[in-house]
């Protein structure tokens, strides 16, 4: 029996997209997340990005990566709450037949946020609206963070659905800001506002026109520098930074699975969260 949320990855040159668009100028790719009403994270985006980052990687005329979001008021959003409760379904199920099941972390699910991390040309996320969940996580595994001004909030809101992290924020998230401010941040679900965001290190820059146009500034700069330099530094500075992302992403799709298959009380949040029109709080 296969995991609901265990997909092949189609080949990396499809042209037509459904939930992203993919562009190029320059010597930069720009993908967009498009998947409205709620932006949210979905098996298919996932496909459809991990393509486009691929197309991106092949490219020798590609020299940086940009994300950013096709909505006025969203960059990415959670993980579709509807399919989380497809994919506790579907780990339940699984774990009655006793069969071994692969690590959460390591289904291709999973797998696009660490390629983000390692990919091996600069990523920008250009936010440019809502940035939350998984969503943030997707931000924090870019090698560079600018975000409008605006009415909107960026952070770490799984536990305001009974869930715990699932894509890197408890490795990354500490590394940016440190293990004290990561863990209440993590543990309350705390959001902010882009400009608290600034002020307390989450993202590099502060546009004052859009986050985009300054990412693409950004891209100009960095095509101009020695790609395998760039890349050397990226492994150089990734390194050194102790305890793999790696090992402790696997201990994150552990417990996030856990969560799935024994914890009533998430699934039930999740039921409410998708009851609540989709809203979180600002905390």
């Amino acid at each position: 029996m296969r995991f609901y949320f265990i997909k092949q990855l189609t080949s990396a040159m499809e042209a037509v997209y459904m939930t992203i668009n993919y562009s190029t100028q320059d010597n930069v790719a720009i993908i967009t997340f498009n998947d409205p009403p709620n932006e949210f994270i979905s098996i298919k985006l996932i496909e459809e990005a991990s393509q486009a980052l691929e197309k991106a990687r092949l490219d020798d005329n590609i020299k940086t990566v940009i994300f950013t979001g096709a909505s006025k008021s969203v960059f990415l959003n959670c993980f579709s709450p509807e399919e989380v409760l497809k994919m506790s379904e579907a780990i339940r199920e699984h774990r009655k037949t006793g069969l071994a099941e692969p690590r959460f972390a390591q289904t291709p699910l999973r797998k696009f946020w660490e390629d983000i991390d390692n990919f091996c040309k600069p990523t920008i996320a250009a936010i440019n609206g809502m940035c939350v969940g998984a969503g943030f996580e997707l931000a924090l595994a870019c090698d560079i963070r600018v975000a409008s001004s605006g009415s909107y909030y960026i952070g770490q809101t799984d536990i305001q659905m009974g869930l715990s992290p699932s894509a890197g924020a408890s490795s990354r998230l500490v590394r940016l800001v440190g293990s004290g401010k990561a863990l209440e941040w993590l543990l309350r679900g705390r959001s902010f506002s882009p400009e608290e965001a600034f002020e307390e290190g989450l993202i590099n820059h502060l546009a004052t026109d859009s986050a985009l146009s300054l990412a693409k500034s950004i891209c100009i700069e960095l095509g101009n520098r020695p790609g395998p330099a760039l890349a050397a530094i990226k492994q150089l500075v990734k390194s050194n930074q102790g305890r793999t992302t790696k090992d402790i992403v696997d201990m994150e799709g552990d417990l996030f699975a856990n969560l799935l298959a024994n914890d009533e009380n998430a699934v039930s949040s999740v039921k409410e969260f998708i009851s609540n029109n989709y809203k979180f709080i600002k905390i």
